[in-house]
């Protein structure tokens, strides 16, 4: 009776483990911003054709960027984990609970099944998609250092995911639109997260808050922030789309990001971000309104 309670208990420990072992690859991945990087493949299709719809190649496509963003995701801890140790980040490499060599194994494992799927999009889509996996695995090993380039280099990965999805149709006027709406927006945020990481990356990463007063900073972020809303009204202006809701929707963006400047010039820079990313997602839910 004893030992079938052993066994019962041994097999109830072994459970939770791979329970807690599969959170925690879940939780590597940054699931939300892959599904958000998804989505952006769908909005990116959504405007390419002008219209709401669904299918069999677009549903590949999304699975292609969520697939290679979590790959990205994975790689970047797995180069980033001397600099995680030392800024006391609550990551699962630096906690243990993933080995460096799995992670490796699953990022790559992440990034091929990513290139699977391009594949099933076409031929370009395939190309593009082993490109920008190139490009994540050597930001993440050469660029992290110069962190100011590789700001850039994210937001180009990010916005991209738009013309990503418009390959399906080949039509890139829209979804260029936006991606150039998204890059800026995007590169403010990841200044704002520098901000944020001045103190953690001193002597670790060249960032553009070392090399320049806040002040300086500041303008820059507001002048992205300026490009994108105005980018992100330019079909408005042409008369592409007369939306109601769509022009609710720049509006609120607007706000966030107005939100998102004066927390950093309290120095509120994790609310900073915040209010940015609800601001790009309500850019990117206002161009999705404005086919409908």
């Amino acid at each position: 009776m004893q030992f079938k309670r052993i066994k019962i208990k041994e097999k109830s420990i072994k459970e939770n483990r791979v329970k807690m072992n599969l959170t925690e690859f879940i939780k590597i991945i940054r699931p939300i911003d892959c599904i958000i990087a998804a989505l952006g493949a769908f909005i990116g299709y959504s405007l390419s054709i002008q219209s709401i719809a669904f299918n069999e190649l677009i549903l590949y496509a999304m699975l292609t960027v969520f697939f290679v963003c979590a790959g990205g995701q994975t790689i970047n801890d797995f180069f980033d984990y001397s600099i995680d140790k030392k800024t006391n980040k609550n990551k699962p490499l630096v906690k243990g609970t993933i080995k460096r060599k799995d992670a490796m194994i699953f990022a790559f494992i992440l990034f091929g099944v990513g290139i699977g799927f391009g594949f099933a999009v076409s031929e370009l889509a395939a190309i593009v998609t082993v490109f920008f996996a190139l490009i994540l695995i050597l930001y993440s090993a050469l660029m992290k250092k110069i962190k100011y380039f590789g700001n850039f280099v994210v937001s180009f990965s990010v916005a991209f995911t738009i013309l990503f999805g418009a390959i399906i149709s080949m039509n890139f006027f829209l979804p260029l639109i936006l991606f150039v709406a998204a890059f800026f927006a995007n590169t403010s945020r990841e200044i704002i997260k520098d901000l944020e990481d001045l103190g953690s990356e001193q002597g670790i990463k060249i960032t553009l808050p070392q090399l320049m007063p806040k002040k300086a900073i500041y303008v820059i972020v507001l002048l992205f922030y300026v490009v994108s809303v105005g980018t992100g009204f330019y079909p408005y202006f042409l008369g592409l789309f007369n939306s109601l809701i769509y022009f609710g929707l720049m509006i609120l963006a607007m706000v966030f990001f107005a939100l998102s400047l004066h927390s950093m010039e309290k120095g509120k820079f994790s609310a900073s971000q915040k209010y940015s990313k609800i601001g790009m997602l309500a850019g990117l839910i206002a161009f999705l309104a404005g086919v409908l």
